[in-house]
């Protein structure tokens, strides 16, 4: 008894090669972190208001024996970003924000 599989071989230009999608990050600009409100992000050509996720990064410093926090956030460079307590207020804040930069 011989079991013999068959795999098809397949020629160079069948094989696909994927290759590794190199992501750019560009500083932007920094804002301070406030205690106990989230960041929020407003699309300006669809006015749809999300909340940005926040990455935290920690290390431990030896020469000061302490721990050292660090946030990032992965947002768009067009859209508007504010702190707000909710959502709702976040909503209220961005209107605001509007209405200010049409008067002008």
């Amino acid at each position: 008894m011989e079991i013999v599989s068959k795999i098809p071989i397949k020629s160079e230009s069948e094989i696909q090669v994927k290759k590794r999608v190199k992501h750019e990050y560009k500083f932007i600009g920094r804002l301070k972190k406030r205690k106990g409100q989230t960041l929020f992000a407003m699309d300006n050509e669809t006015l749809e208001i999300y909340k940005v996720k926040i990455q935290q990064k920690k290390a431990f410093d030896i020469t000061k024996d302490k721990e050292i926090s660090s946030y990032k956030a992965q947002i768009n460079p067009s859209h508007f970003l504010m702190y707000a307590l909710n959502f709702k207020n976040a909503q209220r804040k961005f209107r605001k924000g509007l209405i200010k930069k049409h008067k002008k």
